[in-house]
């Protein structure tokens, strides 16, 4: 992380920013989507977030019960102003009741979702499973068996058993079916976020075109040597 300052209308602000994004390439998604940069003013109110080619601005800064309110919020896309709220009245509300802010009786929560550059979940069991054959194991034009690599959503319960989601995986049924049997048999040291474990959603990269390897047992990539300079 880094920290830059910048001018806003006039406002100077400081920018907390990562220092190189295009460092972390995941799944091919653009890293300043990931990691957009936040901008405070000198009275540490929050004016502006931007992420690639958008951007949102708050303005009109005004304290209201012991916080504050940006009275004028713009959204902005490639510098272009494509929607904009503003707030003419505050009135405190005296009749807010906390059970009004309880999840209802059917409501399903979801288990905490690893952000990029937090701690991955660390497998201290793994199984894989036999390649799954096409058409009953019949040849039918091309390979017998799934080749490629599959994306398994799975959830780390609290105790670091594992309950892969199926409805989730995009792959044939017998390639799912595999999965499933093979991966509900992981386990997990149990995640935590303040000393207390908890349910992770992650997501497994199985490949099947290799003989299954456990990750703990996948040789470590050694950085590369650099030439000595002349």
């Amino acid at each position: 992380m880094t920290v830059k300052s910048a001018s806003l209308d006039g406002a100077a602000l400081q920018c907390v920013l990562v220092a190189n994004p295009s460092e972390y390439d995941i799944d091919q998604t653009n890293p300043d989507y990931l990691f957009p940069t936040v901008c405070i003013d000198n009275d540490l109110h929050l004016r502006a977030v931007s992420a690639a080619d958008s951007a949102v601005k708050y303005d009109d800064i005004q304290p209201f019960q012991n916080r504050s309110i940006a009275r004028d919020v713009k959204v902005l896309v490639r510098g272009v102003l494509v929607a904009e709220s503003k707030v003419t009245l505050l009135e405190e509300w005296t009749g807010a009741d906390a059970a009004q802010l309880k999840p209802g009786k059917g409501t399903v929560s979801e288990p905490y979702r690893i952000e990029p550059g937090m701690p991955q979940p660390e497998s201290v069991h793994e199984e894989g499973f036999p390649p799954p054959t096409k058409n009953g194991g019949q040849f039918g034009g091309g390979s017998l068996y799934y080749s490629g690599m599959i994306t398994v959503p799975i959830l780390i319960k609290k105790d670091g058993s594992v309950k892969v989601i199926t409805r989730e995986m995009m792959a044939a049924p017998p390639v799912v079916d595999a999965a499933e049997l093979a991966i509900n048999h992981w386990k997990y040291k149990p995640y935590l976020v303040d000393g207390q474990p908890i349910e992770v959603g992650f997501t497994v990269h199985y490949n099947l075109d290799k003989p299954f390897v456990p990750s703990y047992n996948s040789p470590k990539t050694k950085p590369a040597a650099t030439a000595p300079k002349q």
